[in-house]
């Protein structure tokens, strides 16, 4: 029986060289945060920053390649926020955007245009 657990024990993974753990399309997939079939796609055309290796029917990748190239990223400079400034105030009038005027311009527009009314037929 204690010959039985020191079989099953044959190969423990930290005697397992990193070098040598290749790992699936659904490892590099879930690393890189993409889908598997970009990652087979960008496999194929040679665009990952690693390469590939087939296994049989599968695409493999060395795990020890990943961590290489992981460890060569480097990180984004987080830029400083910009304070809170109001706006420039703009003297005259406020050029306004495309689309449709607010409610409030409408009914401005209208009341004008029935008082400009209103005086010509007095």
């Amino acid at each position: 029986m204690h010959e039985h657990t020191q079989k099953s024990q044959a190969y423990p993974l930290d005697v397992i060289e990193p070098s040598t753990i290749f790992v699936g399309v659904d490892y590099v997939a879930a690393l890189l945060g993409e889908k598997t079939s970009s990652i087979y796609n960008k496999s194929c055309a040679g665009r990952l920053p690693f390469p590939a290796y087939k296994a049989g029917a599968s695409i493999r990748f060395k795990y020890s390649q990943i961590l290489e190239w992981v460890d060569s990223l480097k990180p984004i400079p987080v830029r400083a926020k910009k304070k809170n400034t109001p706006a420039p105030q703009v003297s005259g009038s406020i050029k306004r955007g495309r689309g449709r005027p607010p409610k409030a311009e409408q009914v401005a527009r209208l009341e004008s245009e029935s008082q400009l009314s209103n005086s010509q037929s007095a």
